[in-house]
């Protein structure tokens, strides 16, 4: 996932399809063709509804958590991301060879370095963007 929506939309649509089959398990699971191709299939003929509800029950009571993670690692990326062209756009100007050392080095620090690091520039007048209080 490369966005925000992107993000977004793997965990609406993640919820919205686990609470489906969850709802399928628990109200039509006995009403289902199971004499017909889906009886057939190897992936559901052995599947028992109190088997479905269980997994998805599960899964359902920690995809919030995990939806958090992702946001938050999408977010991380998109600030990195934002962050990494100012600074590389900036670099191209610089001509000394020690100060493009320190920009490489920065440029590195901001893809893969702590996101706290990258940060700390930015508290200067916006710390209550950058920290918690």
């Amino acid at each position: 996932m490369k966005t925000l929506d992107d993000a977004w939309r793997w965990y609406h649509d993640t919820r919205t399809n686990l609470q489906r089959l969850n709802r399928l398990a628990r109200r039509y699971w006995k009403y289902l063709p199971w004499d017909g191709p889906l009886g057939r299939d190897d992936d559901f003929r052995l599947l028992e509804s109190p088997a479905v509800l269980a997994e998805t029950a599960f899964s359902l009571e920690f995809l919030d958590d995990l939806a958090v993670v992702v946001l938050f690692s999408v977010f991380e990326q998109t600030v990195r991301g934002h962050v990494h062209g100012e600074v590389a756009t900036a670099a191209t100007d610089i001509r000394h060879p020690a100060l493009q050392d320190a920009a490489a080095d920065t440029l590195r620090v901001i893809e893969v370095g702590s996101f706290a690091r990258v940060m700390e520039p930015y508290k200067e007048g916006h710390a209550d963007l950058v920290t918690v209080p």
